[in-house]
């Protein structure tokens, strides 16, 4: 008997272990896809989000990550399932409703859903610039302008803080000696000099 209580000890030990180093070994493969994103390799990205699903299902990080991949690959159906789960999970995880919303606003027969939820989505998040040009996009599309050229109004306003960020990548992304980010973001922020 005592016996098979210490195999059963022994077990329960091995399998929290096991299970604490699948967690490790997914949270650096998030790491690493992470990288590969911000340096535009989305593919790279891509297959290393998905094996760190396949050591942590759960993750939901991870499932918003592979949706936006999956949308800069216009791959709608792939990416708004990937949403769909994000936000079954979390039904509170703003972004992943945001991402959601706006590849149903695509499809007409869904845009007025869309745009219900978004406009629910930029009232909790007023300084949400790209939910408030998402609207207004979908607004447009409907043929409602004058709703539309306000909030086009809105997003511009959020501009200045956006340039702000610009400067802000552009800087850490020279400190991470990463030089061809740091240029990207410095040369946005040189944009937005110009036009003011």
């Amino acid at each position: 008997m005592r016996i098979l209580k210490i195999s059963f000890l022994m077990a329960a030990l091995i399998m929290t272990q096991t299970c604490k180093t699948r967690k490790e070994e997914a949270s650096k493969l998030r790491e690493e896809a992470a990288l590969k994103f911000t340096e535009r390799k989305l593919n790279k990205a891509k297959e290393l989000y998905s094996q760190s699903l396949d050591l942590d299902p759960d993750h939901e990080a991870s499932l918003f990550m592979l949706g936006k991949i999956d949308f800069y690959n216009r791959d709608f159906p792939s990416a708004e399932k990937n949403f769909e789960a994000v936000v079954d999970e979390d039904e509170c995880h703003s972004a992943g409703s945001y991402w959601l919303y706006k590849i149903k606003g695509l499809k007409a027969e869904e845009r007025k859903t869309a745009i219900e939820k978004l406009s629910g989505l930029a009232k909790k998040l007023p300084n949400r610039w790209e939910v408030v040009y998402t609207l207004g996009t979908m607004l447009e599309e409907e043929g409602r302008i004058a709703e539309a050229i306000q909030l086009y109004q809105e997003a511009v306003n959020e501009e200045t803080k956006l340039s702000l960020i610009y400067m802000r990548l552009g800087r850490i992304y020279e400190k991470a000696d990463m030089k061809k980010m740091a240029e990207r973001y410095n040369k946005k922020m040189e944009q937005y000099k110009e036009r003011q």
